[in-house]
């Protein structure tokens, strides 16, 4: 979530090829470039469930057009070189195939619901 009056001072998502699939990322990274501080919220809202028609559309090209994204963020932001290795996670997500991530992500969902309850 964000304020309206800082979406309008950012100039909303930017609508560009460079930043297909990736627009949130963008987004974010402008948001701090400028300045703005954010908070992560301690109860979640909502949950999002993938199906694999889901994780068919995690194409290579998108993979890198979000390290692209993330390496001029991460330059803008002065993050430390060491995070760089980072930018190399979503293209190699891209690379593994659908079924697997679909399976990796249901066990890893049940981990954290398991976890979750422990706790509560």
């Amino acid at each position: 979530m964000m304020r309206k009056n800082v979406y309008d001072k950012l100039g909303g998502y930017r609508v560009d090829n460079e930043v297909t699939r990736c627009e949130d990322v963008d987004l974010w990274f402008r948001f701090f470039v400028e300045g703005f501080h954010g908070y992560n919220l301690q109860i979640p809202l909502y949950k999002v469930r993938e199906g694999i028609k889901d994780f068919k559309r995690r194409k290579l090209v998108y993979a890198i057009n979000t390290a692209k994204v993330c390496y001029k963020g991460y330059n803008l932001l002065g993050y430390p070189r060491r995070y760089y290795v980072f930018l190399l996670k979503p293209i190699i997500a891209s690379l593994i195939p659908s079924k697997l991530m679909k399976y990796y992500h249901n066990v890893k969902d049940g981990r954290a619901r398991d976890i979750f309850l422990k706790k509560g």
